[in-house]
């Protein structure tokens, strides 16, 4: 296993602590937080004199902040080395998200289209996923092609929206998501 899809870490055990040789095991973690105590981690492990190494490389959006008790970039690596007696490790990242420390706006999204079914005249525009750690959702306004009014924004938190309230006007109009 080569890899595990973000933000999933990539877990390697080693029978011994210099994280030397081919791992013993490689699988997918969630999350850092073991409690082992004084068994083996897996299969075919001691249960003293062992390490563990978790790798997990995240597209972080438009950056942070974010508050992390390690130096970082592009990528993160944790290793964790028992010696003998209980084993036990934690470690989590989380993006520091409150207004008055998180200032950096929010990454536009991509991959905008829009399809329109006369027989229904419903709207449907879609997006690209944004990458953003903290998004809580999408806003999504209408406007009349030539004003510069828009319409009361729909949210939600997929990357699609069904307008089911598109004048059947003929008019042109645009969608615009933030």
């Amino acid at each position: 296993m080569s890899s595990c899809a973000s933000p999933a870490y990539k877990r390697q055990f080693y029978a011994n602590t210099t994280f030397s040789g081919t791992p013993k095991k490689t699988d997918c973690d969630g999350a850092v937080g073991e409690n082992w105590g004084t068994k083996a981690p897996a299969s075919g492990l001691p249960k003293d004199n062992f390490g563990v190494r978790w790798t997990v490389t995240r597209d972080f959006g438009s950056g942070g902040p974010f508050t992390l008790p390690v130096a970082a970039q592009n990528g993160l690596r944790v290793d964790y080395a028992n010696w003998t007696g209980a084993a036990n490790v934690s470690f989590a990242y989380n993006p520091r998200t409150s207004a008055s420390v998180d200032k950096v706006k929010p990454l536009t999204p991509t991959g905008p289209s829009v399809a329109y079914d006369k027989a229904t005249g419903k709207a449907k525009p879609t997006w690209a996923k944004n990458q953003e750690l903290d998004l809580s959702g999408y806003r999504v306004h209408r406007r009349l092609k030539g004003s510069t009014t828009r319409s009361k924004p729909a949210t939600t938190t997929t990357t699609s929206y069904t307008d089911t309230t598109v004048p059947a006007t003929g008019d042109t109009y645009y969608y615009e998501v933030a």
